[in-house]
């Protein structure tokens, strides 16, 4: 199979049927190798009685895929919701737009550090300089609902409450182990009936991101739901 830039060719994972009888999503993979590879057989291990199939679906960028599931879940509720990682904004407008939103905290130091260089290399801090000033640009006709913390995520935990988010959305660093601290470290922060989420749990090179989900799945038995590009645990 030839590659596709209107569709990605995916393998899906599905866990048996959800209380309405409904097939439950709980993992996708870009590939077009043989679903017998090392790191399939890791997926197949962790997460047991599950069908797998192989479908095409249309790529889509905004809104992107969790903030259209929280708009089908919570309408037009008003919420509270925060960004880890928000670099030119594109998403946090898309978020301002699709959804009721009462605040919007972002959190991202816009900083150059040596783990996040290595893992996105055009991350400079001359570049960061300037996707902070789109950022500002692009969100000033929300700035009344905005609040900034340029902190790494790490660094800004006090600063967010329990319980008191309805939706987060992680899109910081995307190895393995700060993909995993992020989940860990915000997933307190959300009410009960409220979403975490993240990007890139599909996406080539990425392959941390993917990794850290299942795990953070496992240790707190909780259900893993994917759409698209987006990984998203409601919790309940």
């Amino acid at each position: 199979m030839g590659r596709f830039f209107i569709y990605r060719m995916v393998v899906y994972r599905y866990s048996n049927v959800d209380s309405n009888g409904n097939l439950l999503l709980i993992y996708s993979q870009k590939r077009s190798c043989s679903v017998g590879g090392r790191q399939m057989r890791t997926f197949w291990n962790l997460l047991a009685d599950s069908l797998w199939f192989i479908n095409l679906v249309p790529r889509r960028r905004f809104p992107r895929h969790s903030t259209r599931y929280v708009k089908q879940i919570m309408g037009y509720k008003e919420l509270n919701v925060l960004e880890i990682g928000t670099l030119k904004a594109e998403n946090a407008r898309n978020i301002l737009k699709t959804l009721n939103v009462k605040t919007l905290t972002i959190i991202d130091p816009y900083e150059e550090y040596k783990e996040y260089w290595e893992d996105e290399s055009n991350r400079t801090q001359k570049a960061l300089e300037k996707y902070r000033k789109i950022a500002e640009r692009r969100l000033s006709k929300w700035h009344d609902k905005l609040i900034w913390i340029k902190k790494r995520s790490e660094d800004a935990i006090e600063d967010i409450k329990d319980n008191s988010m309805d939706f987060i959305y992680i899109d910081g660093n995307h190895t393995y182990e700060y993909a995993l601290e992020d989940m860990r470290n915000y997933w307190n922060k959300v009410k009960d009936s409220g979403v975490l989420a993240g990007h890139d749990i599909n996406s080539f090179g990425h392959e941390g991101v993917a990794k850290a989900f299942l795990q953070f799945c496992s240790e707190n038995k909780l259900t893993p739901i994917i759409h698209g590009q987006d990984w998203i645990l409601e919790k309940k």
